[in-house]
């Protein structure tokens, strides 16, 4: 390897190529055709916008105005102080609700459903300290690959079935029935099993309440 400097002005770094180029300026050149070229970030084509361009042309502030409206010059909407939900007297937090209100509408829309539902099934599986503990996990993924009956007793989960009541915090508290689908470790996690997809199964509450750390469940023994 020779030990002279790059023949470029102003590189210092130590001649590592052919043609007396240090490997930056030799594979530009090799590329590009030009040892000293220089790459331009566009700019945002969103008119009198310098950020740089990201996706579509956009910075990323102009992109997620036009996936959440379709019109990159929309504003962010203007709400008030107070939440919006009728009888709430807390100040507002996000998208014009209180904190309280604005976690119950995430925990009961959209994506919000299966981010809570695969984060307790992890926090249960590091409790029992489980060797495999696959990220995503929960009921309502094996719900959505089409599987509907309780792998145990055969019997079509309801996912309707459940009751809301009010607990002694005063908040609305979910108490599933019997046919309402859970996630079951078909080896539990009582006994080494991981919570993997291939220990795990869509059950129906009655089942996996019955079953619990048993390794030799029968339903028709019961």
């Amino acid at each position: 390897m020779n030990n002279s400097t790059c023949s470029i002005s102003g590189c210092d770094t130590k001649e590592c190529g052919s043609r007396g180029w240090c490997w930056a300026h030799y594979n530009k050149w090799r590329r590009q055709g030009d040892p000293m070229f220089r790459f331009e970030q566009k700019l945002c084509k969103v008119d009198e916008c310098e950020a740089a361009s990201r996706v579509m042309g956009m910075c990323d502030m102009h992109y997620r105005r036009v996936r959440a409206s379709g019109d990159p010059y929309a504003g962010r909407p203007v709400y008030g102080d107070q939440c919006s939900i009728d009888a709430c007297q807390e100040s507002t937090s996000q998208a014009g609700m209180c904190g309280h209100h604005y976690y119950l509408r995430w925990t009961t829309t959209g994506n919000g459903k299966t981010v809570r539902a695969s984060a307790s099934a992890s926090r249960r599986a590091r409790v029992s300290r489980s060797p495999v503990i696959e990220p995503g996990l929960s009921w309502r993924l094996i719900w959505s690959e089409g599987l509907r009956d309780c792998y145990i007793c055969g019997i079509a989960c309801d996912i309707s079935d459940y009751r809301l009541i009010m607990n002694r915090a005063g908040r609305s508290q979910k108490i599933c029935g019997p046919t309402h689908p859970s996630l079951d470790h078909i080896t539990p996690l009582a006994k080494g099993g991981g919570h993997a997809r291939d220990n795990t199964g869509l059950c129906c509450m009655q089942c996996n309440r019955r079953k619990h750390s048993k390794m030799d469940y029968d339903p028709k023994r019961v």
